[in-house]
């Protein structure tokens, strides 16, 4: 049975009949009267007409429109709408302002007023990943290689983009590298754009899709789901386990009737769930099993929901977390910020805080200014890019209008801020007002007290965390462990004491912050655990002999000893010289270990500073032994090419002792240049080209002998370049955002120089060169290794050191002819994109050498770290236009004769 509303057009029909009713009464009237009314009466009329034509619209729609459903079912309609407002306020108001339980200037705590707190979707800055993908104009065509900056065809692939075209998503990113801040900022403009549909929110999501304008946003953090699994007595598995704790967090939360409509989205793949942190979900196979049991089994169940899990970069390629590549094929990682991205990052958080503390805007301009300046120094750029340690610079800036020199000294006022917060906070009590500074006063104590058991704590329950552990994971410290840290200092060992103290901890967010009421506490963020952690390292008596204890149980240690020394340095101590001495001894290592360590003093090095250490004998002699120790390292494959990576940029800063210049023979002869089997016809066909004598850059030209071209020539320098000078930990790097006509400037400045003729190889040098007389598809054989090469596969994401990829040499010792960067040659493709004017069989003579001709693309070889197997082959060709200054693409030399 079906039941119709009340009837919507009878009030306005009754009107027109009264109105009527009216004017036809006034006929009765004497005549003057109604000579009087006649101007009413018109208006009566025209009033009738309104009334009478909005009946009939009205009654009209009312007929076309189907019946009702029954009363119980538009009920259940309007019940539904209830639920979904409901659940989308909840979302929007937990997300809603920027997370800075760590770095914040008043706004860490829930407590406090909204006008003083950071709203995140105002100074949110989009992330990029380090997946790049083809550049398109709007009208979908390939833009023109001439009109890009950066490699010519491609762009960085944003994660927004990433988590809108991919179904399942897996981002890993660095400590602080944004993960958790994207997904909150997605959802909470998902919910706002869900609530209010006109309010611009999709605006703050442009490439977001718009047939899932309406998506649900689901957000779980793992750590709090394995925190309820570890309490539930005999969860459902798989996804049954999501749903039993959606159950439990939204009857926590007031929204126990909101399940049924949460699951039918989930059902119907109208929802995003965003999974974040499964690297905090601790490894244990009742709780780390369970939820990965769980996260794959959302294919199955759910199979049109779009899923993002986010995680730790080195904790994703640890087997404990690592999802099923069948399942979860599409992993990205969070590229840094840029220069670009800072800036913004900068200009919005003082924007922000000038509208909320009217402050001029000029005020806020020369502010943002200032510290944008101060990031750009060579200490703290690349902290910088780190957006939380970025916001953390921030917070320290804003109070103090300047940053310290070092980053111990930053950290430092971080905790003296977080600290002062507990100052603000009033309890009120049966006997008063219970205050942190009386507390503190009734046992004699001072902050500094409190900081130094916070120190132990932070000691032992970092000694607590698995070997394994990554950058990002928090321990836990029980309730147990604070009370007793806290009791400890008071003179009586008080327990009620230490419970008023945690009660004022508790009222405002600080170093520490209450996970589990009245059980668990974390520190707010590994970087504070691992500071506060190498306070009590650094002030402990045999300090070299713990550190060096430390060093060898694995990376869990690094950070916390590195900040031990940076704390010991400010205090002008001589014990971090003495530990590189005891991480680097003379003899070369015999173990992966042993060349961590050696790593590890490179870095202790760097903490110290170079122009420090070189002021006493010991640090001299040191310096040339970790130098000689690090270049055998990155030369001869010890640990893997990530961590070669990192280790060739540490030896960049403290001064590679390569010779870049040094040139290889390769002798004349005939080789087999091209290939069959390519999908491409520009490598067709494979046949026999003689080549001259030559010799052969043993490396592409670093930013190092760039550098010197640069400083020589005045020419323009490379765009990641700060001014005239390279990047320090970037001088045993390839040279990137160079033109052909750079190159070929740079090797007639050399040949200058030098009293010889250098150039850029011809394509089938560099091809020679590359594969040698016997024909190999990569420069060492013919079967792929990505650890041979740095290519996507391999893992570094960026150019990496030169020569540290001793396996992947050519036949003629030649170093990176795979990947690293493509290389520039003077061989010309032609002016077509799709097809060049010049193909093979290759001939020397044919003009495609011909140096005069400026407006033709160049060929370049080699491939790089964004490209795959198939293209760091050593048949592989490409082309630039002349002018293209890409993020990927270096050179090497040639001389003619041997």
């Amino acid at each position: 049975m079906t039941t119709r509303p009340s009837r919507p057009w009878l009030l306005p029909a009754l009107i027109a009949l009264i109105l009527a009713i009216g004017n036809l009464a006034a006929n009765w009237v004497a005549a003057d009267l109604q000579e009087t009314l006649e101007p009413v009466r018109w208006l009566v009329w025209a009033a009738f007409a309104i009334s009478l034509v909005a009946a009939i619209v009205i009654a009209v729609r009312e007929a076309r429109r189907p019946a009702d459903p029954a009363p119980g079912g538009r009920q259940a309609a309007k019940q539904y709408e209830e639920q979904r407002r409901r659940y989308l306020q909840r979302i929007a108001a937990d997300l809603r302002f920027l997370p800075l339980t760590a770095v914040d200037i008043k706004a860490a705590s829930a407590e406090t007023p909204a006008e003083e707190r950071l709203p995140l979707a105002d100074v949110y800055v989009a992330l990029d990943t380090k997946t790049r993908v083809p550049t398109e104009d709007p009208s979908g065509r390939k833009r023109g290689q001439e009109e890009m900056l950066g490699r010519p065809d491609e762009r960085p692939w944003s994660a927004l983009e990433a988590v809108a075209q991919t179904p399942r998503l897996v981002l890993v990113g660095e400590p602080g590298g944004g993960k958790s801040t994207f997904v909150n900022h997605l959802a909470y403009c998902l919910a706002n754009a869900a609530l209010d549909a006109r309010g611009g929110w999709l605006e703050r999501l442009p490439t977001w899709p718009a047939d899932a304008s309406q998506v649900l946003p689901v957000p779980v953090t793992l750590r709090y789901l394995a925190a309820w699994l570890g309490k539930a007595t005999d969860p459902p598995p798989k996804t049954g386990l999501l749903l039993a704790y959606l159950a439990s967090w939204l009857g926590e939360n007031g929204l126990g009737d909101c399940l049924e409509f949460l699951t039918d989205h989930l059902q119907d793949g109208a929802a995003i769930l965003l999974l974040d942190g499964l690297d905090e979900v601790p490894v244990h196979a009742a709780v780390l099993g369970r939820i990965k049991e769980m996260i794959n089994d959302l294919s199955t169940a759910y199979p049109s929901l779009r899923v993002v899990v986010t995680c730790r970069v080195l904790s994703y390629q640890d087997r404990r977390w690592h999802l099923p590549d069948a399942r979860w094929p599409t992993v990205v990682e969070l590229a840094p910020l840029d220069d670009e991205k800072m800036d913004a990052f900068i200009t919005a958080w003082y924007r922000q805080l000038a509208s909320m503390r009217e402050r001029t805007f000029k005020d806020a301009e020369t502010s943002a200014a200032k510290l944008s300046r101060a990031v750009r120094r060579e200490d703290l750029r690349r902290l910088a890019r780190n957006p939380l340690l970025l916001t953390t610079m921030a917070v320290v800036h804003t109070r103090r209008d300047e940053l310290p020199d070092a980053r111990v000294l930053l950290y430092r006022d971080v905790v003296d801020l977080l600290l002062s917060r507990w100052e603000a906070v009033k309890l009120k009590g049966e006997v008063g007002e219970t205050t942190w500074r009386r507390l503190l006063t009734e046992a004699g104590l001072q902050d500094n007290d409190v900081q130094q058991a916070l120190w132990r704590l932070a000691y032992e329950v970092h000694a607590q965390l698995p070997a394994g552990a990554d950058r990002e994971t928090t321990a836990d410290v029980t309730m147990i462990a604070l009370e007793q840290a806290l009791s400890d200092l008071h003179p009586q060992k008080s327990k009620d004491w230490a419970d008023q103290v945690v009660a004022v901890m508790n009222e405002r967010a600080g170093l520490l912050v209450e996970v589990v009421p009245g059980q668990l506490y974390r520190f707010p963020h590994r970087t504070f655990q691992e500071y506060l952690a190498a306070c009590q390292l650094s002030s402990q008596g045999d300090f070299v002999e713990q550190a060096k204890q430390l060093a060898g149980s694995g990376a869990l240690w690094r950070e916390v000893i590195l900040l031990a020394v940076g704390n010991q340095v400010q205090g002008n101590r001589n014990e971090p010289l003495l530990l590189v001495d005891e991480l680097c001894p003379k003899a070369l290592p015999a173990s992966d270990a042993g060349w961590r360590q050696v790593w590890l003093a490179g870095q202790v090095l760097l903490e110290i500073s170079l122009p420090r250490a070189q002021r006493r004998d010991l640090g001299s002699e040191l310096i040339g032994r970790v130098r000689q120790q690090l270049t055998h390292l990155i030369t001869h494959d010890c640990l893997t090419p990530r961590e070669r990576a990192e280790a060739g940029s540490v030896l960049s800063v403290l001064g590679d002792p390569r010779d870049f210049d040094v040139l290889l023979p390769v002798p004349a002869g005939e080789f087999t240049m091209g290939s069959n089997d390519s999908q491409w016809e520009d490598e067709k066909p494979a046949h026999p080209v003689w080549v001259g004598d030559f010799r052969i850059g043993a490396y592409p030209v670093t930013n190092a002998q760039y550098e010197e071209f640069v400083l020589a020539t005045q020419r323009e320098p490379p765009l990641h370049w700060r001014g005239p000078r390279a990047p320090v930990e970037l001088r045993n790097h390839p040279v990137v955002y160079v033109g052909w006509d750079d190159a070929n400037a740079y090797c007639a400045w050399r040949s200058r120089q030098e009293g010889r003729e250098l150039r850029l190889p011809t394509e089938a040098e560099w091809e020679k060169a590359a594969r040698g007389a016997d024909g190999r598809t990569w420069p060492w054989g013919n079967t792929f290794d990505a650890t041979k090469c740095n290519m996507n596969q391999t893992g570094i994401g960026d150019t990496s050191p030169v020569g540290i990829f001793a396996a992947g040499r050519s036949p003629y010792e030649v170093f990176d002819m795979a990947g690293n960067v493509w290389e520039w040659t003077r061989s010309a493709w032609g002016e077509d994109l799709m097809k060049p004017e010049f193909g093979y069989p290759y001939r020397a003579d044919d003009g495609r050498e011909d140096q005069s001709r400026t407006n033709v693309r160049r060929v370049v070889r080699g491939g790089s770290f964004i490209n795959d197997d198939d293209v760091v082959r050593c048949a592989s060709r490409y082309w630039y236009p002349p002018g293209a200054r890409s993020l990927d693409v270096g050179f090497r030399v040639v001389a003619p004769g041997l």
